[in-house]
């Protein structure tokens, strides 16, 4: 979140918020979901990669806005990275 403004944050999602934000070496989530918090529009999901024990506040936010909240297990980003590219949807 440190990298990304407001705008560039609006541009991720262009013309339609169905959209997964993965975020990566967080510890909590805490500052992502307060991130998203913070803006009009929401994402579809939010996965959090890298995290150890999610924040409860991070859940509570999650909850409070109706965005699912996942973890992943894959181990690095390449890895990660890779399995979307590859993903099909059904």
């Amino acid at each position: 979140m440190k990298e990304l403004n407001s705008n560039e944050f609006l541009k991720l999602f262009g013309a339609t918020t169905e959209r997964c934000l993965i975020f990566t070496k967080v510890s909590t989530g805490r500052a992502p979901m307060i991130a998203i918090k913070s803006q009009e529009f929401k994402p579809s999901l939010v996965i959090l990669h890298g995290v150890g024990k999610v924040d409860r506040l991070a859940i509570e936010l999650a909850e409070q806005m109706q965005i699912p909240l996942a973890v992943s297990k894959m181990g690095s980003i390449d890895t990660l990275t890779k399995e979307l590219r590859a993903f099909e949807p059904v």
